[in-house]
C-alpha cells in the first residue's frame, strides 16, 4: 500500500507551518508524522520549543470510509485544511482555544474531522518522574495527608 503522506509532503507541510505562523513561534516549531490503516488517515502535529518546556501534541484523524470522502487523497486534502483552520482558530485565541484530551468529531466541509490535543511541559513531566523514581521522604505528620 502507498504512502497518503510522503517524508517529503510531510517536511513542505511543516516548512508551510511554520511559515504561516512563524510570527506567532518565537522558538517553537512543529513536527509532523501521518500514518493510516484501511479505515482512517492520521496526522500528529507537535508545537514545541527547544527548552522542552511547552509541548502541544495534537492528533487529527479522518474516515476515509466515510460518505463525502471519496478517496485518500480527499481525506488528506479535507486533513490538511481542518489543521489550518484549528490553527487559526488557535492562534488567534491568544492559545487558549485547546483541543480536548479525547478524540472528538468535528463536523467540517459536510464530513467529520477527529481532533484531540494535551499542553504539557515535558521537563517538568521528567522531574516528577525523577522525583517519583527516586522516592520523596514524607513525613507521616505532613498536614496535606491529614483528613
Amino acid at each position: 500500500m502507498e504512502k497518503i503522506f510522503t517524508k517529503d509532503e510531510l517536511v513542505e507541510l511543516g516548512k508551510l507551518l511554520d511559515k504561516r505562523y512563524g510570527s506567532k513561534l518565537g522558538d517553537e516549531r512543529f513536527f509532523l508524522s501521518a500514518d493510516e490503516n484501511d479505515s482512517y488517515l492520521f496526522i500528529k502535529l507537535t508545537l514545541e520549543n527547544p527548552a522542552e518546556t511547552f509541548s502541544y501534541p495534537m492528533e487529527f484523524a479522518v474516515d476515509f470510509g466515510q460518505e463525502g470522502v471519496a478517496s485518500a487523497a480527499e481525506a488528506k486534502d479535507l486533513l490538511v485544511d481542518f489543521i489550518g483552520l484549528y490553527l487559526d482558530k488557535y492562534f488567534r485565541s491568544g492559545r487558549e482555544l485547546i483541543l480536548p484530551l479525547d478524540f472528538t468529531g468535528y463536523e467540517f466541509e459536510g464530513r467529520t474531522v477527529y481532533a484531540r490535543g494535551d499542553v504539557r511541559n515535558p521537563k517538568l513531566d521528567r522531574m516528577a518522574d525523577e522525583i517519583i523514581a527516586g522516592g520523596v521522604a514524607v513525613d507521616p505528620d505532613d498536614p496535606k495527608f491529614k483528613l
